[in-house]
């Protein structure tokens, strides 16, 4: 007999995911990576583009200058960057323009 938590964690690998905005694409599939036991998702272009409202020679240009989270590895063509350094890179810039303001 097979254990239900292998169910669950394929359907959790296949899980089509909801941005706050309520944006839900065949982008922001999810994919995972471990960190220290801990599951992240991993986000491809398209939903980088999304969260971040960068085109995508801004990103690639952004990543070169060392401005932007890299992207990992996830197959010999195929990249995609963790949500969670997106998201503190988003709280960054928000950080730096709030304190210019200051």
């Amino acid at each position: 007999m097979i254990d239900s938590g292998f169910f669950n964690e394929l359907w959790q690998l296949d899980a089509v995911q909801a941005l706050p905005g309520g944006f839900v694409g065949a982008h922001m599939r999810s994919t995972t990576a471990s960190k220290e036991g801990e599951m992240q998702k991993v986000l491809k272009l398209p939903g980088v583009m999304e969260m971040t409202g960068l085109g995508r020679s801004s990103i690639y240009q952004r990543m070169k200058d060392k401005r932007f989270p890299r992207a990992i590895e996830l197959g010999s063509r195929s990249r995609g960057w963790l949500q969670a350094e997106i998201e503190a890179w988003i709280v960054k810039q928000v950080k730096e323009r709030d304190s210019q303001q200051a």
